[in-house]
């Protein structure tokens, strides 16, 4: 049946009890206030959405456990979950797998699910949920309830579980079997791994490009192929070797609290906060990566990007281990080896010639997290392109970033090297002299008596000779100004000699009001208001008015009693000297703000 407009849906909302005095309280009332306000928060939990609200960060502790440090995360039940301080979690091995400590509570949803004894897999998801067990006692009415105590407190905590997984299997399901070898505890698998997790392979074709019907948006397949229960947040894969943890990789899985949003699907999975946020993991987790290869001291000497990663963001950081420890840009772009390409094909990657401010490399890095990561088995984001850092250059603590062929910066570095090889090609010199004139920039500041502008040329040549410079100003309508030019810079010559090539010229034009100056501060003599002063020479029924404002004068042309714009036409002629049919000019419309 539907619902009238104005009327008051109850239909699955929440009841709270209502209290009066003189009311008979029960304990199944007071569990339906918990209950009321538990549902409260999970609607403050939805609205923020699933993820990891603060810390939750896990790391290596020992050989069978991790640390997970304190933190708040929300599952998609929209249930908070806290952990109020620093805890280290055995993972394999002897105590592995506890037990609860009390009756099961009813503070939380139960979704099931509990860490296998043993399993045939080394590769593991480190999960985490919200739980409470029934603690302490309290007295009770034996007649009531037939005992003399029962539970006094339900504490809530939270529960850890490992997940099982064949790397092999997901790889095979997600459509990517071209890597060999991920059951192992390795670098490289862990890289894999973890884009299994991120979503990085190709989204499937879409036939109807209206809505998009036969794309996957869910970057999280990988999650329910595992089974996970909405119950639990995601916080590290793992792999155990001999009984240790050998790999451990919390960006794989680790995702921000985000909105509904986060699951639209159809186009709007292209914008969804989720893939910006996997942009953001595959970001970190390669940096996370290549700082503990860079740490390990193993026989391979050091990272390198053939062996030890398939998948890279669209743009990242390598420091100078990585890159030869350049000490200019002439040794990045010379000799100076690059150890984290060894073995790499040289189609695959490449050297910008100009290096970048570390200002802009924020920027690089916040757009990279918004394109798809660089595949080097199926080439997509190939050739990557290696920028030096031009300030750590000076600093002697070189790094560089890298991107990929799809991030918006390859299109500066293509800019840069096109017009880096336009400046290098030999001018061709007409035999026959010319002139051309540009005008290039334009700065305006009002004085006493007017305005002053000053505005740049650009004039190219390809002689070596003397010209003459004339400045021209012209009032285009019968307005109380005095207009003026003269060139700026070498005592305003107006003849110049200029060289082959582009000469930069400057011309400063003055505004004066009829030769009148008007100050800010009124005169003793003039009464508060507007005041209206006729400007000698000015045509009948012309008149200008100044009014007194905060931010100074503002002066305007008032004709047959409406406002306009007073205009002018500013330029500069140039010709040569010894031939005055080479010559050029400029000229532009002007118009008071």
């Amino acid at each position: 049946m539907a619902t009238a407009l104005d009327q008051i849906e109850t239909a699955g909302g929440i009841a709270v009890p209502n209290f009066f005095n003189g009311r008979i309280l029960s304990a199944e009332d007071l569990r339906m206030v918990m209950a009321a306000d538990r549902r409260h928060r999970t609607l403050v939990g939805r609205a923020l959405g699933p993820g990891i609200a603060d810390g939750l960060r896990v790391s290596r502790a020992s050989g069978s456990s991790v640390t997970v440090t304190a933190g708040v995360a929300v599952n998609r039940h929209g249930e908070v979950l806290d952990l109020p301080t620093d805890l280290e979690v055995r993972v394999a091995g002897t105590g592995a797998i506890g037990t609860s400590a009390g009756p099961a509570g009813t503070a939380f949803s139960d979704c099931g699910g509990s860490s296998p004894a043993s399993s045939t897999s080394n590769a593991f998801l480190l999960t985490v949920r919200p739980d409470s067990i029934e603690t302490g006692s309290a007295p009770a009415d034996p007649y009531l309830t037939g005992a003399s105590c029962g539970p006094g407190f339900l504490a809530e905590g939270v529960r850890f579980r490992r997940v099982p997984f064949d790397p092999a299997f997901l790889a095979g399901v997600l459509a990517d079997t071209q890597t060999p070898g991920l059951g192992s505890a390795s670098p490289r698998s862990r890289n894999v791994v973890s884009h299994l997790f991120l979503g990085s392979g190709p989204w499937t074709a879409f036939s109807d490009v209206a809505t998009a019907g036969d794309v996957d948006p869910d970057l999280e397949l990988a999650h329910q192929l595992l089974a996970l229960q909405k119950c639990e947040v995601p916080l590290a894969v793992f792999y155990l070797q001999g009984g240790s943890v050998a790999e451990l990789d919390e960006w794989a899985v680790r995702r921000p609290c985000r909105a509904a949003t986060g699951d639209a699907g159809g186009l709007a999975s292209f914008t969804s906060p989720l893939r910006a946020a996997a942009g953001t993991a595959a970001y970190l987790q390669f940096q996370a990566q290549l700082a503990e290869l860079l740490s390990s001291t193993g026989p391979s000497g050091g990272p390198r990007l053939a062996t030890h990663f398939r998948y890279l963001p669209a743009a990242g950081i390598l420091p100078a281990a990585c890159i030869g420890s350049p000490g200019t840009i002439t040794d990045f772009l010379g000799g100076t080896p690059m150890p984290f390409f060894t073995g790499v094909s040289a189609s695959a990657w490449n050297k910008a010639e100009r290096p970048v401010r570390s200002a802009r490399v924020e920027g690089i890095l916040r757009a990279g997290a918004e394109q798809p990561p660089i595949d080097l088995v199926t080439t997509r984001g190939l050739p990557l392109t290696v920028v030096a850092v031009q300030d750590s250059l000076v600093r002697s603590e070189p790094y560089a970033v890298f991107v990929s062929a799809h991030h918006p910066y390859r299109e500066r570095i293509d800019l840069d090297l096109l017009m880096d090889r336009l400046a290098a090609v030999e001018p061709v010199v007409d035999e026959e002299p010319f002139v051309t004139v540009a005008m290039q920039t334009d700065e305006l500041w009002p004085t006493e008596s007017g305005y002053r502008l000053l505005v740049t040329y650009r004039v190219t040549t390809n002689v070596n000779e003397r010209f003459l410079l004339e400045p021209r100003a012209r009032k285009r309508s019968s307005v109380p100004y005095a207009v003026s030019a003269r060139m700026v810079d070498e005592d305003g010559a107006t003849t110049r000699d200029l060289q082959v090539g582009p000469n930069i010229l400057t011309v400063e034009y003055r505004l004066t009001i009829g030769g009148v100056h008007v100050f800010d501060e009124r005169r003793a003599d003039h009464e508060e208001g507007d005041v209206t002063r006729s400007i000698a020479g000015e045509e009948e029924g012309e008149s200008i008015v100044v009014d007194k404002q905060p931010s100074g004068v503002i002066i305007r042309e008032l004709e047959s009693g409406a406002a306009r714009l007073p205009q002018f036409t500013f330029g500069l002629e140039v010709s040569l000297l010894s031939d005055s049919t080479v010559t050029a000019k400029a000229a532009f419309l002007y118009a008071l703000p």
